[in-house]
């Protein structure tokens, strides 16, 4: 009696175990490394997914600065071109009409001003995001639930640290550009400031000559 209750409890638990898919790292022997689960809700991501996901969040990022950029440049130059017209046309000083368009233009190169903030920020992270992925070891084995073999995986990584090393070009650039745009726009700005407060226009650029 004792040997048919110990083998119809042997049976259970391995009818169970089968149940719930679990594995004691002696049955298995492989020495396969295995994921931790994620928690849940959540699936783990194989490490290549997660860098490809990392480049599309910040290549974002450069694109709704850019956005935001281009529509304060686009108003800026509108409120210069509005100014320089009337300024030639002849106005009376401190034009409460033209007091209003300095302001919005002094606004807009205020949002450029904090973009390049942003820019320099994002310039950061792009930076700490290419070291993580240059320092990924190579890949052992195969990873992932569709088993992908070392050599893509490495080859993806590889082509993550590019994609990265091409953003970070394209932030450093877009940093440079704008800073020589506020270099030169501060003090345009500044000397049409003066023209209103006076009537008259004085050495300042025209329209046409500000920054596309």
């Amino acid at each position: 009696m004792r040997i048919w209750t110990s083998l119809g409890a042997a049976v259970l638990t391995t009818m169970a175990l089968a149940a719930c898919g679990e594995t004691t790292p002696a049955d298995s022997g492989t020495g396969a490394p295995r994921l931790t689960a994620a928690g849940p809700g959540r699936t783990a991501q194989p490490p290549n997914d997660q860098q490809a996901g990392h480049v599309a969040a910040l290549s974002g990022r450069l694109e709704t600065l850019r956005q935001s950029i281009a529509r304060e440049t686009q108003a800026y130059n509108a409120a210069i071109g509005t100014i320089n017209d009337r300024l030639q046309a002849g106005t009376t000083p401190a034009n409460r009409d033209l007091v209003t368009r300095w302001n919005e233009a002094q606004g807009n190169l205020d949002v450029i001003t904090a973009d390049l903030g942003r820019l320099n920020a994002l310039a950061a992270d792009v930076a700490q995001q290419t070291t993580a992925a240059s320092n990924m070891p190579s890949a052992p084995r195969t990873i992932g639930a569709s088993r992908r073999p070392a050599r893509t995986i490495d080859g993806e990584t590889n082509r993550a640290v590019q994609d990265l090393n091409r953003l970070k070009g394209e932030v450093d650039s877009e940093i440079a550009r704008q800073n020589s745009f506020l270099q030169t726009e501060r003090p345009t700005l500044a000397n049409l400031g003066y023209a209103i407060n006076t009537g008259r226009l004085g050495p300042t650029r025209t329209a046409g000559s500000v920054r596309r």
